[in-house]
């Protein structure tokens, strides 16, 4: 009798101890999810001017995102037309987790006159609702000793049918005392499609 209620007290200690783990884990995915919006959806950014986003490829008219989000990954391709009508895909890959990344991009670097592909290296968060992704790029192979910080911001209207990107460029001096230059803020807003 004596071991029938002793397994009996073991395997009821076992299923509290998995029950409250259970909740504690549950709780934690409530508290953060309070701080996350889902981006997912397609959104549209009507434009009848250039893009001012630091690009060599200047979009015109509508700007497409598709934003995939799953868990901590968050895809989003960009589709757009750069100024020679061409059409132009960009994709880039998340972690909300802070882990960090890296994106293929071109336009930010020159290198002879021509635009460089580089991989951008990013850091992203979940900040007070909004998505941010941080960068750092070093300036080219000539050394010219600057840098760009990038801070994109995403987040969602209250109403959840606007999309807000806000883009900030700041220019530093990454040789000597490290000098930063007044940032350039860019506001693009985009609208829920499906």
């Amino acid at each position: 009798m004596g071991k029938i209620v002793r397994k009996t007290i073991c395997i009821f200690q076992l299923a509290l101890l998995t029950c409250t783990f259970y909740m504690v884990q549950t709780d934690k995915q409530t508290v953060q999810s309070k701080n996350e919006s889902n981006l997912s959806g397609t959104w549209i950014r009507d434009s009848i001017e250039h893009e001012s986003d630091r690009s060599n490829n200047p979009a015109l008219g509508e700007v497409k995102l598709i934003i995939i989000q799953r868990d901590r990954e968050i895809k989003i391709a960009r589709q757009f037309n750069n100024s020679n009508a061409q059409s132009v895909l960009e994709e880039s890959t998340y972690y909300s987790d802070g882990r960090g990344e890296g994106n293929q991009r071109t336009g930010f670097r020159t290198e002879h006159g021509k635009s460089v592909e580089e991989i951008v290296r990013s850091k992203t968060t979940w900040k007070g609702g909004k998505l941010v992704s941080e960068a750092e790029i070093r300036g080219g192979k000539s050394g010219t000793g600057f840098g760009m910080k990038i801070r994109d911001e995403w987040s969602l209207s209250k109403d959840g049918k606007e999309l807000i990107q806000t883009t900030t460029y700041q220019a530093v001096n990454v040789r000597g005392p490290i000098t930063t230059f007044k940032p350039q803020i860019y506001k693009k807003i985009y609208h829920r499609t499906i």
